[in-house]
């Protein structure tokens, strides 16, 4: 199912006039919602998803830009002598700019509370470099939810 979505930001009261140019284009867009996809027995190879029953990468869900062969063999080849830690469940909210301000609070926040609404249980995965950002914890003991 495909939803067009349209966004029609106010400007902040602090932004400063030079600042302008960098947040014009986003003051009245419309993009194409995507909507969460639940899989099962999957592997987090540093910051993509990987289905290896399948062997699929789910990169569209995490890169902006498509990933090539060379990029994952050194996903792979890098992940594989490390030890793995199994979780039960668990939401992949995070994309390549998602460690960004802006980008965690309208990006991954929403889909964290729609993940909640799934399953209200569902601990967030979360990277190491992710747990050093202030309005990343803060904004997720808000919510009241457990992080793996």
């Amino acid at each position: 199912m495909r939803q067009e979505i349209q966004v029609r930001r106010a400007l902040p009261v602090n932004l400063r006039q030079e600042d302008l140019p960098l947040f014009q284009d986003s003051l009245d867009i419309r993009f194409e919602r995507i909507h969460p996809v639940h899989l099962k027995h999957v592997w987090i190879l540093q910051d993509t998803v990987l289905s290896p029953g399948e062997f699929k990468f789910y990169s569209d869900h995490t890169h902006i830009a498509k990933l090539g062969p060379l990029q994952f063999a050194k996903r792979i080849a890098y992940c594989a002598p490390k030890s793995w830690r199994k979780i039960s469940k668990g939401m992949w909210v995070i994309d390549e700019w998602s460690a960004n301000y802006f980008h965690w609070m309208t990006d991954c926040l929403p889909r964290i509370w729609e993940g909640l609404d799934r399953d209200p249980k569902s601990p967030v995965i979360l990277p190491e470099s992710f747990r050093s950002l202030a309005y990343v914890t803060e904004s997720l003991q808000l919510i009241g939810v457990e992080v793996e």
